[in-house]
């Protein structure tokens, strides 16, 4: 009964030391580098907002240079963070989430284009004004929808800290039921090895004094 015992528990322990394994993995493979994607997208959109007055503020062709050339290298940040995030929706949940982000992102540089149309015609005024009634609420709307799936991933990988918490913990429970149990059993060996060594010697030593006593 012992040895079923303590196998039961070690396959117990084994069992739930691969499924931490497996939800550290699921967590340093998808969870983590989704809420990266999401973050740099975030940052991204806005400096490209950003960079969208700063072209209409440009006080010479160098500068504004610059700013497209910036515009046009986050323009390529974002294409590949929203490949990785999408890619990256395993769940029905987020695969939903995904689906509007893109035709959002599209309108944004629709938008972005024409905002530069204007910049660059000289029309800083109506790009300005441009910006801020379209280019801006397009880029919010990136935004929230970006917000939403951040604490959507965040509460997935708080659930998934916590699961490994309960099974960390249960496997240490497990690991002092083993050690009670192996204990308990040495003690009850060494108390059953003394009771034999005591029955053996008793005899001996109650024939010993016999032996004393008659060559007494």
């Amino acid at each position: 009964y012992i040895e079923r015992a303590l196998a039961a528990l070690a396959g117990v322990a084994y069992t739930q030391l691969h499924q931490v394994s497996e939800l550290a993995h699921r967590t340093e493979d998808m969870r983590v580098p989704q809420l990266s994607h999401i973050g740099l997208l975030e940052l991204s959109v806005t400096r490209v907002s950003l960079q969208l007055r700063h072209a209409i503020l440009a006080r010479n062709a160098q500068e504004l240079e610059a700013t497209l050339a910036d515009i046009a290298d986050k323009r390529k940040t974002v294409a590949g963070a929203m490949e990785g995030l999408g890619q990256g929706m395993f769940d029905d949940e987020g695969r939903q989430a995904f689906v509007p982000l893109q035709g959002l992102v599209n309108e944004f540089w629709k938008v972005g284009e024409e905002n530069l149309r204007l910049i660059q015609d000289g029309k800083k005024d109506e790009a300005f004004a441009f910006l801020v009634d379209r280019a801006i609420p397009a880029r919010n709307k990136i935004l929230a929808v970006l917000d939403g799936e951040k604490k959507r991933q965040s509460q997935r990988l708080s659930l998934t800290i916590n699961e490994v918490k309960s099974l960390a913990a249960a496997d240490r429970n497990i690991a002092v039921a083993v050690m009670v149990l192996v204990v308990a059993c040495l003690s009850g060996l060494g108390w059953y090895l003394r009771a034999v060594v005591r029955d053996l010697y008793e005899p001996v030593q109650g024939a010993q004094v016999m032996a004393l006593a008659f060559s007494g």
